[in-house]
């Protein structure tokens, strides 16, 4: 019987901070909502540098750049999604390949199709994976 009388307390405390961690996050989007770009279509940038130069492009934070076309996302500081259907994520994130995914601080997937996870991660070649 112990064991039912402990789930619910901890049904309790992960809900509290659910609840805690999404009025958080909901507190700072108005604030970082204003660092974002959706298709710039005339060459403009935010007060902190984000640029969408591309169809379907979203650029959100400082200086982040998506500069493809068909859903280029880049989002973090400086993060850079440079060709179409590419995706950085993360602060300092390159995704230079067409269709390349970038997610973590300075991780960059150069190659078309590459995929990098995890921080420092390189993927260089056609298709390549790197998980750092």
């Amino acid at each position: 019987m112990k064991d039912m009388d402990f789930l619910p307390r901890s049904a309790l405390k992960l809900s509290t901070l659910t609840l805690a961690i999404a009025a958080t996050s909901f507190a700072t989007t108005s604030t970082m909502a204003a660092e974002c770009l959706l298709n710039d279509a005339n060459d403009t940038t935010t007060t902190l540098g984000a640029t969408s130069n591309g169809d379907s492009a979203l650029a959100c934070g400082n200086n982040a750049v998506a500069g493809g076309t068909n859903d280029t996302v880049a989002v973090g500081n400086q993060a850079n999604a440079g060709m179409n259907s590419a995706t950085a994520v993360g602060g300092q994130a390159n995704a230079a390949g067409l269709g390349s995914t970038s997610v973590g601080w300075q991780s960059a997937a150069t190659g078309e199709r590459a995929q990098a996870f995890g921080h420092l991660a390189t993927a260089q070649g056609e298709r390549s994976l790197a998980i750092g």
